[in-house]
């Protein structure tokens, strides 16, 4: 009985086999795969659901794929209040496997931004051919412990809550997990890469950047590719979960309203997702007299030389076995002379006691705080 329905099985799977061959010129034997694991595969489906649309300067409002189905949401040209969903799904039956496409189907909009045509963007705007190439580059980007995979990408306007409901520019969303860990990565719409969400990883979660200092040059390059050089830095600060840059330039979008001599300037943070504009600081130089930092370039910082600080720092207050608690860069105006870029290394103790060592950018140490159970009254203090 059981080799009958073994030889039933099989010749129901052959027959199957020779009726895809005849109707189905797409049909394969075995498991369908993932659109994210073959080359062209998303831009080959894209190509189909364009032909079966049948206009080439339709208007999309999204573009979703995941690993057994590319699902495009556009503007339906006889009625453009309206929006229609076609699919192409990877299927399986018996062994056998295909693509089956579909739609139009009514789609029920639920937009942030109310207005539909804000939404929208031209096919032709988007690179679906960088579709596999970007999932590469978001599995090398997010960086997980365990194998990772993408489980899906979607391509939609961003959307803008604040100061009232608008759309900006096209972006891809790629959703990278592994069986214990998230990320999102995000990209233009030609598939490059321009931050990322790694909150949801172990790395972001045990990220402690004052024991990681090799990861702080990461911060410099990447202020640098967005703000470039030149003498707009007025600090540099690291803490164990992000690196913060005060620059001099003038904040025109600081949410509260300033008058008389304050004014505001951009800050910018970075961390594991990449770097960010945060709250401005508030400049009140002109109330105060002077300017108590000068300004300076990315381009005069050796990022490298930060582990030998340390450990000179270290060894220079006497506390082989002290952790560092803060790490600043900046040029000091109060002193003689020409203003001097010096970091600030403060390393705290066994017993909680702290000190810190200034150095300039050779790596020099050129003042010295000791712990203040340690300190005689003539010691230099900041």
């Amino acid at each position: 009985m059981h080799c009958a329905r073994r030889f039933f099985e099989f010749r129901l799977a052959r027959v199957l086999s020779l009726l895809c061959l005849v109707l189905l010129a797409g049909c394969k034997i075995g498991d369908p795969g993932s659109f994210f694991d073959e080359d062209k595969a998303v831009e080959q489906a894209f190509a189909m659901l364009k032909e079966r649309m049948g206009d080439s300067k339709l208007r999309a409002l999204s573009i979703v794929v995941t690993p057994d189905q590319v699902a495009l949401r556009a503007q339906d040209p006889k009625d453009k209040r309206h929006v229609d969903e076609w699919r192409v799904s990877r299927v399986s039956m018996a062994g056998i496997s295909w693509e089956r496409q579909s739609g139009p189907d009514p789609v029920k909009l639920d937009l942030i931004n109310p207005n539909l045509e804000d939404n929208l963007f031209d096919l032709d705007s988007v690179d679906i051919a960088a579709t596999n190439k970007l999932a590469r580059a978001a599995i090398e980007r997010a960086k997980l412990e365990d194998t990772a995979r993408v489980s899906r990408m979607e391509i939609v306007r961003q959307v803008y809550i604040i100061p009232a409901p608008a759309s900006g520019p096209v972006r891809w969303s790629v959703s990278v997990t592994s069986d214990r860990e998230a990320a999102q990565i995000f990209a233009d719409a030609s598939g490059a890469i321009i931050r990322a969400d790694l909150t949801n990883t172990n790395r972001a979660k045990n990220l402690d950047l004052l024991q990681e200092i090799d990861q702080v040059a990461e911060a410099g390059r990447a202020f640098r590719a967005v703000l470039g050089e030149g003498p707009v830095l007025l600090k540099v600060n690291v803490t164990s979960r992000s690196v913060g840059f005060e620059t001099n330039r003038p904040d025109k979008s600081y949410p509260i309203p300033l008058s008389g001599s304050l004014s505001a300037r951009e800050v910018y943070t970075w961390n594991l997702n990449g770097l960010a504009r945060a709250m401005g600081s508030v400049n009140a130089d002109v109330a105060i007299g002077s300017a108590p930092y000068a300004p300076f370039g990315v381009e005069e910082i050796d990022w490298a030389i930060l582990p030998k600080l340390v450990t000179a720092a270290k060894e220079k207050l006497g506390m082989p076995k002290g952790q560092v608690t803060d790490i600043g860069l900046s040029k000091p105006t109060d002193g003689a002379g020409q203003p001097l870029l010096l970091w600030k290394i403060e390393i705290t103790d066994q017993n909680r006691e702290r000190g810190f060592v200034l150095a300039d950018t050779a790596g020099a140490i050129k003042q010295t705080m000791l712990p203040e159970s340690r300190r005689k009254p003539t010691d230099w203090y900041d």
